[in-house]
């Protein structure tokens, strides 16, 4: 008899003769079994070390996420380019992978090994990337000799045109990423492009030519036309008059949107929606300026903007909702407008520790998916 412990509580694994009847089920029963035990390190390491198929079934949990960070994150991407058979398995095994970039002194090194070990994640799905504005240049530089940016060239260019020798991009590098969060400069949003996304954040605040150049970048591309949930953020002097409708044309399935903007006039954004009935028709979930539910401190230079009371804004999430049958909720920081069973909507707050939006943007890059830097390293060196 087998024993490990699943919060708190003792669990038996009971293996009589030689029928073990755990190794009768399905594999990815037992990885399910491996996902109940990932919050306690010792019970998952206890459950690999049974035999060699429960090893094989716990691999795809306890290797599944890693961050990179510092010292240990150095040292990790290099094991995973060394091209042994070990780090070759372990490279199909990542699907999450977190580069905390922002403050790392090794960011040089790291930016290098971070664009080889990226070609390598064939199974990876979803990737966050923070970097420092001073560090950016480098390793876009790095990810375009890589072949991670991805360009969308004619086939004559291979044929008559001058050959671009600096980049190897490929359709075959990070081919199951569906999920993107980019912190830092906005040249980092190129690692999107042409890419089947389905969630794209993009924490850069965008003025009027970087996002003009976003929008030329996404129109008509495979990016534009997969993405269902995008966080963007733009500066004070953007019109959204303007700014809304050629969002809307830019990314016609999209069906959940973060929009942040300091100022931000929410009668506005809502009567731009309401006037184009083409725009977002899958829209479902609306929430902007997500971080005035949080404290707001002066030196950010947010200023105070007046929430709208449930008489003011109806008659324009009515007209919205005539045109897009599945748009339920709206949200202004932590206030949210959601319609009933009757057909009208309510105003409520949400509870800032079980927030309304934490299933419906960015549930990929919860921390809490993530284990420290450290953890991460030893969960590689102990094998």
């Amino acid at each position: 008899m087998f024993k490990i412990r699943y919060q708190g509580r003792p669990l038996f694994i009971t293996i009589l003769g030689k029928c073990p009847y755990i190794l009768s089920l399905a594999n990815k029963t037992l990885i399910e079994i491996g996902r109940y035990l990932d919050p306690c390190p010792q019970d998952l390491r206890n459950y690999m070390s049974t035999c060699r198929r429960l090893s094989g079934a716990g691999e795809y949990v306890r290797y599944n996420t890693v961050v990179v960070s510092g010292r240990e994150g150095c040292l990790l991407l290099a094991m995973l380019v060394s091209g042994t058979h070990t780090a070759r398995r372990y490279c199909e095994r990542i699907q999450r992978l977190w580069f905390r970039g922002w403050h790392d002194t090794d960011m040089f090194l790291n930016s290098e090994l971070l664009s080889e070990t990226l070609p390598l994640l064939t199974n990876l799905r979803t990737l966050w990337i923070e970097a420092s504005p001073v560090d950016t240049i480098h390793l876009m530089e790095r990810l375009n000799v890589e072949g991670v940016i991805r360009k969308r060239d004619h086939p004559a260019f291979a044929a008559f045109g001058p050959h671009d020798w600096t980049s190897q991009s490929s359709p075959l590098v990070l081919p199951n990423l569906k999920y993107l969060r980019l912190s830092g400069e906005f040249s980092m949003h190129k690692i999107a492009s042409h890419r089947a996304l389905t969630e794209l954040d993009l924490n850069s605040i965008m003025d009027g030519d970087e996002f003009a150049a976003f929008l030329d970048s996404v129109q008509d591309t495979l990016l534009g036309r997969h993405v269902e949930t995008l966080a963007i953020r733009l500066c004070q002097e953007l019109d959204l008059d303007f700014a809304v409708p050629l969002l809307a044309q830019a990314f016609p399935v999209l069906s959940r949107l973060s929009f942040e903007q300091s100022s931000l006039d929410f009668i506005k954004f809502a009567r731009a929606l309401a006037c184009d009935a083409l725009a977002l028709p899958r829209i479902q979930y609306i929430l902007l300026n997500e971080r005035l539910g949080r404290p707001i401190s002066a030196v950010a230079g947010l200023l105070a903007q007046k929430i709208p009371d449930v008489e003011e804004i109806e008659p324009l999430l009515r007209r919205i909702h005539e045109t897009r049958f599945r748009f339920e909720s709206v949200g202004v920081g932590k206030v949210i407008w959601s319609i009933g069973l009757d057909g009208r909507y309510r105003k409520t707050t949400v509870n800032r520790r079980r927030s309304f939006w934490r299933d419906k943007f960015g549930q990929q890059f919860s921390s809490k998916l993530y284990p420290s830097p450290q953890r991460t390293f030893f969960i590689f060196q102990e094998e």
